[in-house]
């Protein structure tokens, strides 16, 4: 761990901490006398600190300034529904800040939870502190920041039964720490001057808005599998695509008339009569909708 410590040091301050079960529960200690703010680039001091605690995690100071001269910011994405209960799922949030411009790839690390973290830089001076549930349309979410005082765990360090990890490369992450983007860091620290802007990105991640998105690309999907349907498959590509389309509309994420708008013209362009298009889009429509669906959950994309 302490070679780690060390390479970490390059960038970031680090301190040791204590992560422990006490009555059943996973707990998290700063083993210096001052917490993360003894945290240190100096090598001579590291080196002291873990041949002391040779097993300690490696904790890092958000806040800080980067060699960049920006500071680091970290948000912490809980998966753990148990500790969420009426909020906004942690991977539902986070795919709401991506389809609104609100995250962009950057570093990220698995938690020993098995949540995430993802390493942002912010400018200097942007009063991005800590804080709890990020608020997007008024409602909670398992999101979580840590900006001046406060700190995250960094991979590789132990946790009971699993370890801190970087994330693997995906359209999520980047090699690199990246700048936040300019609406998420009007989301965090909410101020004055951006009200109307923060007002305006929380009506867009609106649950509704997630919805709606997600069921404007499947409509889009569902015509073009009907416009690339072979010949001797497009009745039946028509109809299951159309009852498909039928469950996102019992579900509230499509506009019944444009599914049946753009079902039908789909299905006119196969060169199947018009009367039968239209029958088999609205049979099929009206028993998908009797099965609605919603968007579906997603796995932690890192």
């Amino acid at each position: 761990m302490l070679n780690a410590a060390l390479r970490l040091a390059i960038t970031f301050p680090v301190f040791p901490v204590a992560i422990y079960r006490h009555e059943g529960k996973v707990e998290k200690a700063p083993i210096t006398k001052h917490g993360f703010k003894d945290a240190s680039r100096d090598p001579a001091q590291i080196i002291e600190w873990w041949s002391d605690n040779p097993n300690a995690a490696i904790g890092l100071r958000t806040g800080c300034p980067l060699p960049s001269g920006r500071e680091l910011l970290v948000l912490d994405v809980d998966l753990a529904n148990s500790r969420n209960i009426g909020k906004i799922a942690g991977i539902d949030a986070l795919n709401l800040l991506a389809a609104n411009g609100l995250h962009t790839p950057t570093r990220a690390a698995r938690t020993g939870s098995g949540g995430a973290h993802f390493y942002y830089s912010m400018p200097p001076n942007s009063r991005v502190t800590i804080g709890q549930s990020l608020r997007i349309d008024g409602k909670a979410t398992a999101i979580d920041w840590r900006g001046h005082g406060g700190y995250v765990v960094a991979p590789p360090s132990l946790y009971p039964g699993s370890a801190y990890r970087w994330a693997k490369p995906s359209p999520w992450t980047a090699p690199t720490i990246r700048p936040v983007p300019d609406g998420l860091l009007a989301l965090l620290t909410k101020r004055e001057e951006s009200t109307d802007a923060v007002r305006r990105i929380e009506a867009a991640l609106s649950s509704d808005a997630h919805q709606r998105a997600y069921g404007a690309k499947a409509l889009a999907n569902a015509v073009a599998a009907i416009d690339n349907s072979a010949v001797g498959t497009r009745h039946s590509t028509l109809n299951a695509q159309a009852f498909c389309i039928g469950r996102l509309v019992g579900g509230g994420c499509i506009d019944q008339d444009a599914a049946l708008a753009a079902l039908t013209e789909a299905g006119l362009r196969t060169g199947k009569p018009a009367r039968e298009v239209r029958r088999t889009v609205s049979a099929a429509l009206r028993d998908g909708a009797r099965d609605p669906r919603k968007a579906p959950d997603r796995r932690l994309p890192v």
